[in-house]
């Protein structure tokens, strides 16, 4: 059976062996100088440190000196975005129409039975069913609707179709 890992006197001697010489020459390298750095830019570049002063910390109060920290109009303020509005409403929204069939009686004008969403409805010839789009024509198997623009949508007998009507 061989030895295993944690067993191993060569494997363990191996690596505090390693660890040994790479805290040995890392201990050699500690103090060495700093290097030189080149000045950033030319002078013209450079904000004044003169109004920094710490002899008199009033004048970091005044009037003119906390106007000269908010004169940057031009530049983009992180505090005053549009990026997390939310988008505007949708210009139409979608209705969805099934025509169910008719009822005709003695003496009454025949009636469309209307599925609006989820709630169903009679409507005579005329009447307005959602938003501008009124009954036109009652059939056995069609209902046609029309709106003020005068365009048609026929509804056929228990087949769903989605209207875009104005959202409000």
């Amino acid at each position: 059976m061989p030895p295993t890992l944690e067993r191993s006197i060569w494997i363990s001697t191996a690596a505090l062996l390693g660890l040994l010489t790479l805290a040995a020459l890392t201990l050699v390298r500690l103090g060495g100088r700093v290097p030189a750095l080149k000045p950033l830019g030319n002078a013209t570049n450079r904000l004044s440190t003169d109004w920094l002063a710490f002899g008199d910390p009033q004048r970091w109060f005044r009037a003119e000196e906390l106007a000269r920290l908010a004169t940057t109009t031009n530049l983009p303020n992180p505090f005053f975005t549009t990026f997390f509005q939310p988008p505007p409403p949708p210009s139409t929204k979608p209705v969805e129409l099934t025509y169910l069939g008719f009822v005709d009686s003695d003496g009454r004008p025949r009636r469309a039975l209307v599925q609006v969403d989820n709630a169903t409805r009679l409507f005579t010839p005329g009447a307005q069913v959602v938003a501008d789009h009124a009954v036109k024509d009652i059939a056995r198997r069609t209902l046609v609707l029309t709106n003020a623009a005068g365009a048609t949508n026929v509804l056929e007998f228990r087949i769903k179709k989605l209207l875009e009507i104005p959202a409000r």
